[in-house]
């Protein structure tokens, strides 16, 4: 009887464990189950995320640049302020998924991609930097701004000036008199038309060196068309006096417009900007960009990897 009830427990004890090692076993193969099913909503989520993340770095980055080139480009003062607010609009937003990028857990991030993404940071504050002093310069547009006031007040003031000279010798005699302050007056005009031109080259030139240098030639210019307008004075007439007088003071008026045209062209923002754009810009966009090919190449990989 004892040998029965010995065996009965022993049946019972053997059941007993066999029942919790099957539960043990259960749990785990479900633990499992429910591994494998909630891995892919957590790592796989994190990884699709960081991978549209840098996508849209990546489009928005080029956004930017191209923007920014309009801008630079642009022949008024409207349309470069609008690319450059499209382009700044671009940056921010390449700005905002780089902040959500990094707040992303980054637990399981590898080595390599985060030294990418320091990589990034560094490379990302010096585009912004350059982005800043070429979009400031583009929408002053000095150079194009010095270029038009050159081109219609100063080309009106200089065909008054010519009107003017025109009138005060038309009638004055005798005739050898005439000659004499036709020769005056054609050289006073001629010093005038070289200014105009020379405003010209100062505008297009890009070196400060050579602007400086224009600029004397202007001076020297100026100095010269107003010893023969002085000269003009003292021989005209009491009848011609208003027309000599006119052209003084519209040559004074033409003057203080050259001297803002030279102002305007030696802040040389166009060219600054345009200089930058296709030099350091250039570069530090190329370097933005391989480096979010890189993370985005590197994040793909790992969630290949994981797949297998």
């Amino acid at each position: 009887m004892e040998q029965r009830s010995s065996g009965i427990s022993r049946r019972l004890v053997i059941m007993w464990l066999a029942s919790i090692v099957g539960t043990a076993l259960l749990a785990a193969f479900s633990t499992s189950i429910v591994g494998i099913r909630l891995w892919p909503g957590n790592v796989y989520e994190q990884s699709s995320k960081r991978q549209e993340l840098l996508a849209r770095m990546r489009l928005n980055l080029l956004a930017s640049v191209e923007q920014e080139k309009s801008a630079v480009m642009a022949l008024t003062d409207e349309e470069s302020r609008n690319h450059a607010d499209k382009a700044r609009e671009a940056a921010a937003a390449v700005e905002r998924d780089r902040r959500n990028l990094e707040s992303l857990p980054g637990q399981d991030i590898p080595d390599r991609q985060a030294v990418l993404l320091h990589d990034f940071d560094t490379a990302w504050k010096t585009l912004r930097e350059i982005d800043t002093e070429i979009l400031d310069g583009a929408v002053q547009n000095t150079n194009l701004k010095a270029a038009e006031l050159s081109r219609t007040i100063g080309s009106e003031l200089l065909e008054k000036i010519e009107q003017d000279l025109g009138r005060l010798t038309a009638k004055v005699t005798p005739a050898p008199r005439r000659c004499e302050m036709e020769l005056l007056a054609g050289r006073a005009v001629i010093a005038t038309v070289k200014i105009a031109r020379l405003q010209a080259l100062h505008v297009d030139e890009e070196e400060v060196e050579q602007k400086k240098l224009i600029a004397a030639s202007i001076e020297r210019e100026a100095d010269r068309a107003r010893t023969l307008l002085k000269t003009l004075d003292g021989m005209t007439g009491r009848k011609s006096r208003a027309f000599i007088r006119e052209a003084r003071l519209n040559f004074d008026e033409y003057l203080r417009v050259s001297d803002e045209v030279i102002r305007l062209s030696e802040l040389n923002t166009n060219h600054g900007s345009r200089k930058l754009s296709l030099g350091k810009k250039r570069i530090a966009a190329a370097e933005c960009d391989r480096i979010l090919k890189a993370l985005l190449a590197s994040v793909q990989q790992k969630a290949a990897g994981k797949v297998r």
